[in-house]
């Protein structure tokens, strides 16, 4: 596969923060956003003090449940003009 050219969407999982950097700059994503996976009541918010421990040449942000879940929504419709700026 080619360079996504453009921000990764990823759901918190089984990689690491660091290896969701790693793929995001394998492909030559522009940023990354990793959003909590909400499979409990405690991972819904947005986790703290993720950013600053990366080491990543792209801009990288940990959002909540919710809004990883709207983002995914958005980015799902074709129909839609979903843009991020970072």
């Amino acid at each position: 596969a080619g360079p996504i050219d453009g921000i990764a969407l990823v759901k918190r999982g089984d990689c690491t923060f660091g290896q969701n950097v790693t793929k995001a700059e394998t492909y030559r994503a522009k940023g990354l956003l990793i959003y909590n996976d909400g499979t409990a009541s405690d991972r819904l918010q947005p986790i703290p003090n993720q950013r600053s421990n990366l080491n990543t040449s792209i801009p990288v942000f940990v959002l909540s449940y919710n809004l990883g879940m709207r983002l995914l929504d958005a980015a799902s419709n074709a129909a839609a003009n979903a843009g991020i700026r970072m």
